[in-house]
């Protein structure tokens, strides 16, 4: 047991904590062939990250330690009870899988038994409403900070640089396009 234990931790970095654990079962909604597929068998962790506030969930397969879903936490994503099943959800969201491609996915999430699933439910949804805060507060943010006006500045005098250049260079293409001109007028008078 104690070796399944270090083989999880890469999902737990020093910057993150384990905000919950719990045992699922993850499928995936095929569209091509309209069918679910499982995902994997493993612990489904909520894990918060200390600096940036953020939440993502990260579950690997028991066996092969193999990362079978890697998502953030966001306030969109929505848990909608399974037909049928009073311990398990479903819900779409933006897979950062084991390939480090994101894709849309449709995910079913199945739980022990319904206080579980209860739980975990819970759990999500106060991962989002933190998940809310953080977001609102990194737009705040974004707009407080000036909209790159240092980022202008250079523009602009480069801009005008570029003119007095111009300006230098006008007279000296003046004054080779004389010089030929006076050249011939020389030549034409020593003839």
């Amino acid at each position: 047991m104690e070796q399944q234990e270090e083989t999880h931790k890469p999902d737990v970095v020093d910057t993150e904590d384990i905000f919950f654990s719990i045992r699922a079962k993850l499928w995936r909604l095929d569209s091509s062939a309209n069918e679910w597929k499982e995902r994997g068998v493993g612990e489904a962790r909520i894990l918060h990250h200390k600096e940036s506030g953020w939440y993502r969930v990260v579950m690997r397969r028991d066996k092969t330690h193999k990362v079978c879903a890697n998502f953030v936490v966001h306030p969109s994503i929505t848990l909608a009870p399974s037909a049928g099943s009073d311990r398990s959800f479903v819900f779409t969201c933006k897979d950062y899988g084991s390939e480090g491609e994101i894709t849309e996915e449709i995910f079913a999430i199945k739980l022990q038994t319904p206080e579980l699933a209860t739980e975990f439910l819970g759990k999500m949804k106060e991962a989002q409403e933190h998940m809310e805060k953080v977001i609102e507060a990194m737009q705040a943010k974004k707009a407080d900070e000036p909209a790159e006006p240092a980022a202008e500045e250079p523009k602009e005098e480069a801009k005008e640089e570029k003119e007095e250049e111009k300006k230098e260079e006008e007279p000296k293409a003046e004054e080779e396009k004389a010089e030929p001109e006076e050249e011939k007028k020389e030549e034409e008078a020593k003839e």
